[in-house]
């Protein structure tokens, strides 16, 4: 199984191809990152590496709001031929005064966190 990820921050767009067998943990076989403002030249090595076989879903997580994750998008769609995109909850109760500025990269490091510790 293979899979993508993005995380998106204010200035550039961090990416990784996983691949994980079954029964064996998952690990990254290539990473990358690309400016914000070339996103399309930043993601060509990931788009030859998806004509090589195809991914499960394409996984993202950004700061940058919808303008930001539907630029992503769009060169998703680009260099993917219809893989699939999800973007997954970041579903964690938070007691901060403002819950609503923590963003959601921060959100997943927690549930990680949590996943990890128990």
């Amino acid at each position: 199984m293979r899979w993508v990820t993005f995380d998106q921050g204010n200035s550039s767009l961090k990416w990784c191809l996983w691949e994980a067998a079954a029964g064996a943990p998952a690990g990254v076989i290539l990473r990358g990152r690309a400016e914000a403002r070339s996103l399309e030249a930043g993601l060509v090595e990931l788009g030859n590496q998806l004509a090589a076989g195809p991914v499960e879903a394409a996984l993202y997580c950004g700061v940058t709001g919808a303008a930001g994750e539907a630029a992503v998008r769009a060169c998703w769609e680009t260099i993917s031929s219809g893989m699939p995109w999800r973007e997954p909850p970041a579903e964690i109760e938070s007691e901060c005064e403002d819950p609503e500025a923590v963003g959601r990269d921060r959100r997943f490091a927690a549930l990680a966190a949590f996943a990890q510790r128990g």
